[in-house]
């Protein structure tokens, strides 16, 4: 965390932004790809459309699975899931 981040963070905060900084960068890309790629291979499967995924209970608890086995795969590496409330 450098003072130059630190400022950075700062100016984007002041134009009403969320901004969280973090040491796990490595791990939150990770997590990242895995609910991403999780959430459009679903919607990929509805045909595009995340009204009809969203429809479609089946495919939806298929997708939480996936992210589940995924975020699991990451953990018995020793990968943290960040951010945590995922």
């Amino acid at each position: 965390m450098t003072p130059r981040l630190r400022q950075l963070a700062a100016l984007i905060t002041a134009t009403g932004h969320r901004v969280a900084l973090s040491t796990q960068m490595s791990a939150w890309l990770k997590t990242h790809a895995i609910f991403v790629t999780s959430m459009a291979a679903a919607i990929d499967l509805a045909g595009g459309d995340s009204l009809v995924f969203v429809q479609d209970r089946a495919a939806v608890v298929t997708m939480v699975r996936a992210i589940r086995e995924g975020f699991q795969a990451l953990q018995r590496q020793g990968i943290p899931i960040t951010p945590r409330n995922l």
